[in-house]
């Protein structure tokens, strides 16, 4: 079964994407269909069939749908299959270089976490912060990775150094989209220190925030209802209602 989930996880890692953005550090800015990675430099497919390659260093950002291999990253780290997303590193790098490293590397990190290697996953995400390449909207990449240090701080009851992260966070404005990231893992922080006011008040912002049937919800869901039956907490009936 662990060997079917890998093929499954791997032949979802395809470089190819559409509706590709492109910006240069030179302020051009180029556009085309679909975009993909050969020893290191980024090959983009105009319309029409042509093709440019640019490298790595001349790039600002890159903005693009999501690719397949993170669609199945998240259902796999999510599902607890940590095992399976530990044999997809290659993929990861590929995407990196596509503007979804950050959020490939928030979950890579959770099945790190998982199989209980939280200083490799500190280190990845440490290189992350600095070699993936970015979107045009370099809050929110931030806000993802710094979302993911704090839990990993949180994990291994560092709880000093999670508060600093949590605070380079709340002192710059952060982007909406990655609220639901940031709110999660303060809550974990607040519920590690064991002030549950502030955790329930931190994973409420997710659950109000976010669609009933956005991940992040449904773990905030969660957190709440453990605070709730560990205090006795009358207001458990309301929330399984949600």
């Amino acid at each position: 079964m662990k060997n079917i989930i890998y093929i499954l996880l791997l032949l979802t890692g395809f470089s190819s994407l559409a509706q590709v953005t492109i910006g240069l550090k030179d302020g051009k800015v180029v556009e085309g269909q679909e975009i993909g990675e050969n020893t290191g430099r980024i090959t983009l497919t105009m319309a029409g069939g042509a093709k440019r390659t640019l490298d790595k260093g001349d790039i600002a950002y890159i903005d693009s749908p999501q690719p397949k291999y993170i669609s199945s990253l998240i259902k796999y780290t999510n599902a607890g299959k940590f095992d399976a997303v530990l044999k997809t590193e290659k993929n990861l790098k590929e995407v990196t270089l596509f503007g979804w490293g950050q959020i490939g590397h928030l979950y890579y990190s959770r099945a790190l976490l998982g199989k209980g290697k939280a200083e490799e996953a500190r280190k990845m995400l440490r290189r992350a912060r600095f070699s993936a390449v970015s979107t045009s909207n370099k809050i929110l990449d931030n806000t993802i990775i710094m979302a993911a240090l704090i839990d990993i701080e949180v994990h291994d009851k560092k709880l000093t150094a999670a508060e600093d992260y949590i605070k380079k966070v709340s002192e710059k404005s952060f982007d909406s989209s990655g609220q639901k990231y940031y709110f999660m893992a303060k809550g974990n922080y607040y519920r590690a220190k064991g002030d549950a006011n502030q955790a329930l008040a931190a994973y409420f912002k997710v659950i109000l925030l976010e669609s009933p049937k956005d991940f992040e919800r449904q773990r905030a869901l969660e957190k709440v209802r453990e605070i709730y039956t560990e205090f006795n907490d009358p207001r458990l009936a309301e929330l399984n209602k949600l």
